[in-house]
């Protein structure tokens, strides 16, 4: 307390006197802070209806099939709508992916999101895909975007939810572990949200 004191007397006095003030501490560097997302595309609703992600091989895949956009996008972050539909999920891994497209076939994988653990707690929950190296689309060029958990079981599995169609440029669709298109749903979207970051 008697230190105080006198920093602060000697303070009073500095100011009456119009002497400078130097104060000395540690340098702190400057916080990079979090990535700055913008969204893109947003098919979230509130209409239900359960699809599943890895129930099944021919299931392997799930997500937006044929994403395109009138020019290049970087997508930095992709948010899916998901529930635990059986099982528990907490032992299996999460991510989603960036496909060059043949026809309605995945072709090759051009980016892949960070890793995220299952939880049996999501219910209607939206899970963040974040991809630590976001990837620049090209324009008028079509492209798949997919969940997956690594493979699959018939007894832990997630679901993802449909929507009405043209909410984005793209629609639901399923593949086997080939890559091979297995469903073509034309008059739904797949619940997600679709962010670009600089």
């Amino acid at each position: 307390m008697k230190t105080l004191r006198a920093i602060i007397s000697l303070a009073v006095a500095a100011l009456c006197t119009g002497a400078t003030i130097v104060v000395r501490g540690p340098v702190v560097a400057p916080s990079s802070g979090a990535p700055t997302y913008t969204l893109l595309y947003d098919s979230v609703t509130a209409q239900t209806g359960g699809w599943p992600v890895g129930d099944v091989g021919n299931h392997t895949y799930a997500g937006v099939l044929q994403f395109t956009d009138s020019v290049s996008r970087t997508i930095g972050k992709v948010s899916v709508k998901l529930d635990k539909s059986a099982g528990s999920i907490t032992g299996k891994t999460f991510r989603v992916k960036i496909w060059s497209m043949t026809g309605d076939a995945l072709n090759a994988v051009l980016a892949t999101s960070d890793a995220v653990t299952g939880s049996d707690a999501w219910s209607a929950t939206l899970v963040d895909f974040v991809f630590s190296t976001p990837y620049t689309t090209t324009g008028s060029t079509n492209y798949g975007i997919t969940i997956d958990m690594g493979g699959s079981d018939g007894s832990n599995y997630a679901s993802g939810y449909n929507t009405t169609p043209s909410l984005i440029p793209g629609h639901l669709g399923f593949w086997n572990a080939a890559g091979s298109q297995i469903n073509d749903f034309s008059d739904y979207d797949f619940q997600v949200k679709i962010y670009t970051t600089p």
